[in-house]
């Protein structure tokens, strides 16, 4: 997801000017056992923290929010929050985000043709513009 990163800033840059942009970085989580959740969902929300901290050091006039979802379907709980913006840090006025951006990593496998891709998912049942990413 952190190739998604750069784009999604020089994208926020490019719609929100000359005001400031405003990016929120998301990551769901599905459901585990509660022994695990809790040791993972610290460690989400120190990544998250922690990304964020990088991106105020490099992007001084941009605005972030983050949040972290406990989902069984990561699909859906980035569609409700992108479109909704339930479950992130609201501004005054917002009501979800304007675009979604995201990583794919564009495999045709067995397994995404059986359990489906999270980014294609998105993309057929969003209405919002979607910047889709493929890692080098």
């Amino acid at each position: 997801a952190e190739e998604a990163l750069a784009p999604a800033i020089a994208l926020t840059r490019a719609l929100s000017a000359p005001e400031p942009g405003v990016l929120h970085l998301a990551s769901v989580l599905p459901f585990y056992q509660m022994e695990e959740q809790v040791q993972l969902v610290q460690a989400v929300q120190e990544y998250l923290a922690s990304t964020e901290r990088h991106i105020r050091e490099r992007e001084k006039d941009l605005m972030l929010t983050s949040s972290l979802l406990l989902h069984i379907d990561v699909a859906s709980a980035l569609l409700e929050l992108a479109e909704t913006g339930k479950g992130m840090e609201r501004m005054a006025g917002d009501t979800g985000c304007d675009v979604i951006a995201m990583a794919t990593h564009g495999r045709g496998s067995v397994q995404t043709w059986m359990l489906g891709s999270i980014t294609e998912r998105v993309l057929t049942a969003t209405k919002l513009p979607l910047l889709m990413v493929r890692p080098q």
